[in-house]
């Protein structure tokens, strides 16, 4: 709806409007990047940096797991293989709780677990392998022909050996440095499973905190020019209809004055679907009113009664007192001419006695048709 086909009281309400508008406004960009910016925190804090803080665990363990084997090696102490498997499903079970995580990458976790199975395995082999070889006693030397020969219980002896249950095998040197080399290939496969993980994580976390700068840089700027940009429209709408009220005071006011000076000649030009728009038509009547009263009153003060602008001369209402006054006055003034004719006539026709008919005016009318008879 254009500005000007509304209505004074809309267009003064349209101003608080605007500007509870461009609080709404304000305020609705900035709940907006608000809640983005819990959102970004929400997003680092349940995702890239849990995903962070469960690689690095995962590598922390992994250290762990080096220290137990090789403190186990060390000692020749099998038993100690216990809390290395413990560490190991501890591993495997953090790795698959990261998956859960809204950040995670699965394939790169499911790489990691599959890296490290086959590091426990190969590290577990690898340090039995060098627990029996350690602790496996010496082999007896080899008994010499003579002694043999004068023992005469050798035949029992042998015979009480071959019966006992056979020992186990003892990885030889060779095996053993395969099984710590293919600990060692695991392990290296491990770690780079874990580092790249870790990186990535790292990446993942500064790009996020980067992307939560940015945003959070935008902000201001968003706000500031939507506030900017509100408040152009609330103070063009307010000279809109400040300018619209003024100049069409300005106009009545003009018409007024000039009015109350006397001069009906006044011109109201302001149009407009308002208030004053309505009050303009109100003076354009008035002025049209006081015209055609004006010229009624010319033509009586020139006696020309028969003028358009007496016998049209009809009041617009029961409170028209004005044009009550002014067409009795012109009906009294018809009257006393009238009766003027009439003695004029008959005095022209010697006929003296007529007389003029004086109950039918008031006032100084009544006296001078009294004063035409004496």
């Amino acid at each position: 709806m254009p500005l000007p086909a509304l209505s004074l009281r809309a267009k003064i309400v349209a101003l608080p409007s605007i500007a509870a508008l461009t609080a709404v406004a304000v305020l609705g960009a900035t709940s907006f990047f608000t809640r983005r910016a819990a959102d970004d925190v929400r997003q680092l804090e349940r995702g890239h940096y849990a995903s962070l803080a469960a690689s690095r665990s995962a590598e922390a363990r992994l250290q762990q797991l080096q220290r137990v084997y090789q403190d186990a090696a060390a000692a020749s102490d099998t038993s100690a293989l216990a809390g290395a498997d413990s560490l190991g499903r501890a591993l495997a079970a953090g790795l698959d709780s990261a998956k859960a995580l809204p950040t995670a990458r699965t394939a790169e976790l499911d790489g990691a677990k599959a890296a490290a199975a086959a590091y426990l395995q190969a590290a577990r082999a690898a340090t039995t392998a060098m627990i029996v070889a350690a602790t496996a006693p010496a082999p007896a030397p080899a008994p010499d022909s003579a002694a043999a020969g004068a023992s005469g219980g050798l035949a029992i002896s042998t015979a009480d050996a071959s019966a006992a249950p056979a020992a186990p095998a003892v990885p030889t040197q060779e095996e053993v440095m395969a099984g710590v080399q293919a600990m060692t290939g695991k392990l290296g496969a491990l770690r780079t499973a874990l580092e790249a993980h870790t990186k990535a994580r790292e990446t993942m976390m500064r790009e996020a905190f980067a992307g939560t700068n940015s945003r959070q840089a935008q902000a201001m700027p968003v706000v500031t020019a939507t506030m900017i940009v509100c408040l152009l429209a609330l103070a063009f709408i307010s000279a809109l209809v400040i300018r619209g009220i003024l100049r069409g005071m300005h106009a009545l006011s003009t018409a007024a004055q000039g009015i109350a000076r006397g001069d009906v000649e006044q011109k109201v030009e302001w149009r407009s679907s308002d208030e004053i728009g309505a009050l303009a038509d109100a003076f354009r009547e008035t002025i049209a009113y006081v015209r055609r009263m004006a010229s009624a009153a010319d033509a009586v003060a020139r006696g020309d009664l028969q003028h358009e602008a007496c016998t049209t001369l009809a009041p617009r209402s029961e409170h028209d007192v004005l044009a009550q006054s002014m067409v009795r006055a012109t009906d009294t003034l018809r009257a006393l001419a009238e009766q003027t004719r009439g003695l004029a006539a008959a005095a022209e026709e010697g006929r003296l006695d007529v007389r003029a008919d004086a109950s039918r005016f008031e006032g100084v009318y009544a006296d001078m048709v009294r004063g035409t008879d004496a």
